[in-house]
């Protein structure tokens, strides 16, 4: 069974609580997410050289 999709909202909320400093765990835990999905999407946004403007507004 495939994995559901990570909705847009979720994954600026992700780049946004990273860009302010939180840790994956504690951004794994206000997402509901497992700590490994917070890094595959943090890994993505790197290769995609996603970051600043989006995460910060």
């Amino acid at each position: 069974m495939p994995t559901p999709r990570m909705t847009m909202k979720t994954i600026i909320k992700i780049l946004r609580l990273h860009a302010a400093g939180c840790s994956q765990r504690q951004i794994a835990r206000a997402c509901g997410l497992s700590k490994g999905s917070v890094g595959k999407y943090l890994q993505r946004a790197t290769e995609a050289q996603i970051g600043g403007p989006l995460a910060e507004g």
